[in-house]
């Protein structure tokens, strides 16, 4: 794409907030929890994670930092939203009313200061945005800004549509990020600095490895989150349930960590005993089809079978959600081949080989 050619920009005025936050904001809300709960769920962990701000950029009516307070509200104390539209930031004034440390900015350029002086998040959400962006170009600059805003230990999270194009933009930003960090390393290792400080991170989900994405042309990696679909009050009708409505969307969770390249990770990660499971399972009479992406970087096709697996195995296969984890070695879970011994036939006493003889004699 030209670097001067650009999409035109969807502007949110008062009416398209109001439509935002009536259609909108539960599917947002629901995926982004999903995503939240999984990254707290992160296996090994030494100590959890307490965040103590946030950085919400294309904040909307403030969907992600509402989710963020519901995990994180004894330790957040400070709430930064980042937003365009001030139509949305005027919705989340009113909806954040109460927030500890609650500001506003329109853009990132209006942080520059902030940068320089080298302010930091624990904790910063991308949600629903990076295929807004109307460019490459602009994406680049943002995520580099953003990780850069990053603090320590801090986690950067991307949530966007489940489509094509927003599985794309997750997985361009996930891409960008372990290349720069392997670039660094290299470039920080090469350097005659005697103690070099690499700055490094990981990925912690939905990915249980840190190479490419092994997803093939045409499909992409994206997640479902069933939520309620409500009925507005002003509908004449006294029911306020109306069935349940599925968001699909595409996410992926990373972590900066000092002294931590993607390549050593990527060792470390490999021997993780979890795959992931990219779709739901497929279910057949006597056996489940399970379609995983694996430790080691590359997507695999599973069946479990029924008698070959352990029957809790078989029963968790058949009853597995899509996105859950599953053991990344079937050796762990299927029960050993029994090997019989031949049968050996019994020798025939003289007596009978002399009555069978006789028999067949008589025949003839």
């Amino acid at each position: 794409m030209d670097k001067k050619s650009k999409i035109p920009e969807f502007l949110y005025g008062p009416q398209e907030t109001m439509a935002y936050m009536a259609f909108e904001m539960d599917g947002v809300f629901s995926a982004v929890h999903h995503v939240l709960r999984q990254m707290t769920n992160v296996d090994g962990e030494a100590a959890p994670f307490r965040p103590k701000s946030m950085l919400d950029f294309g904040a909307g009516p403030g969907t992600a930092s509402w989710v963020a307070k519901e995990f994180f509200d004894e330790s957040l104390n400070e709430y930064r939203l980042v937003e365009p539209s001030q139509s949305m930031m005027d919705a989340a004034a009113v909806v954040m009313e109460g927030f500890r440390g609650l500001s506003f900015r329109k853009s990132l350029s209006e942080m520059k200061r902030e940068i320089v002086k080298g302010k930091q998040y624990d904790l910063i959400v991308v949600s629903f945005v990076l295929s807004d962006i109307t460019n490459d170009f602009e994406r680049i600059a943002v995520m580099s800004t953003l990780w850069s805003l990053l603090a320590e230990n801090g986690r950067l999270v991307i949530v966007d549509r489940g489509n094509s194009w927003g599985s794309l933009q997750v997985r361009s930003a996930r891409q960008f990020i372990l290349d720069s960090l392997t670039a660094n390393a290299e470039e920080m290792v090469e350097s005659n600095d005697a103690t070099p400080r690499i700055e490094g991170g990981k990925v912690l989900g939905p990915c249980p490895h840190q190479k490419e994405c092994p997803m093939q042309e045409g499909e992409w990696c994206h997640f479902v989150q069933r939520t309620p679909r409500v009925i507005q009050p002003r509908l004449p009708t006294t029911q306020r349930w109306a069935g349940y409505a599925s968001m699909k969307f595409s996410y992926v969770t990373l972590e900066k960590k000092a002294g931590h390249n993607s390549e050593k990770d990527a060792a470390t990660r490999t021997e993780l005993p979890h795959a992931r499971l990219t779709r739901g399972p497929i279910l057949s009479n006597r056996h489940v089809t399970l379609d995983l992406c694996h430790p080691e970087g590359t997507m695999e096709r599973r069946s479990v079978t029924k008698g070959r697996a352990e029957r809790d195995v078989y029963r968790a296969a058949r009853k597995a959600h899509w996105g859950s984890q599953w053991p990344a070695t079937k050796e762990s879970y299927e029960l050993p081949k029994v090997v019989h011994p031949p049968k050996r036939r019994k020798k025939m006493s003289a007596k009978k080989l002399a009555a069978r003889a006789g028999k067949l004699v008589a025949d003839v």
